[in-house]
């Protein structure tokens, strides 16, 4: 699912996690992590979280490029629209993006801060998220705006996640899990992207033509377009 804004979105929570040290190949590279259980349903990576000290199921989204809430989730909690004047505008009214994605578009989202925000023990104090309409089938999902914080990495077929930290690796690869001397593959990212546009994309080649490929845990389907 992708999320454009058509008003400026408020700024991110910083990400105080407790991070555990694996050793990595390169001398004076440590990769610090967070590991973080993921329940798959179906094809789609699910994480708990707690707002309000509720607990929640949150689809990890890396094709979102903002935290989402379903619209009446939003509600039920009694989350209020942000004015657009707390966003750095200078109209006062609420403010709302365009959202678009595979199941169709969403015109009317709205921004919400949640006060109480829980994630691997980690809490946050108002915490922005987008409303939009997930037909209950989610309470929400995580975004760029979060999963961007730090390095992801995704192990779905055991279950987790971890929230990654490297120190002193420069270009070396992270590798931690392959044997010394072990074949694997590793891809460069493309990380020019900015803002709405900050999602996780490489380049790939398909019948010798270089495409742009976006990698996107929310979706439970890979797909082309009609022009590549």
């Amino acid at each position: 699912m992708r999320f454009r804004p058509a008003a400026a979105a408020a700024g991110s929570a910083a990400v105080l996690l407790l991070l555990t040290p694996f050793a990595a190949h390169a001398a004076g590279c440590a990769l610090k992590t967070t590991t973080v259980p993921v329940e798959m349903q179906g094809l789609r990576p699910m994480v708990t979280a707690k707002i309000n000290g509720q607990p929640v199921k949150l689809l990890v989204d890396s094709g979102a490029f903002y935290n989402g809430l379903d619209a009446k989730f939003a509600a039920q909690q009694k989350l209020r629209p942000v004015g657009v004047e707390s966003l750095g505008s200078h109209f006062a009214a609420a403010a709302k993006v365009d959202t678009s994605g595979i199941g169709g578009a969403d015109l009317s989202s709205t921004v919400v801060k949640v006060p109480e925000f829980e994630f691997v023990g980690a809490k946050f104090n108002n915490v922005p998220f987008l409303t939009i309409n997930l037909g209950g089938k989610v309470s929400g999902n995580l975004g760029q705006n979060f999963l961007h914080l730090m390095d992801n990495e995704y192990d779905l077929k055991n279950g987790v996640m971890r929230l990654a930290q490297p120190e002193g690796c420069g270009s070396s690869a992270l590798a931690y899990w392959a044997a010394p001397g072990a074949a694997f593959s590793a891809l460069p990212l493309d990380t020019n992207a900015q803002g709405a546009d900050s999602h996780t994309m490489a380049t790939i080649t398909i019948n010798g033509v270089n495409m742009r490929a976006l990698f996107d845990t929310g979706s439970t389907t890979t797909f082309i377009t009609a022009r590549a």
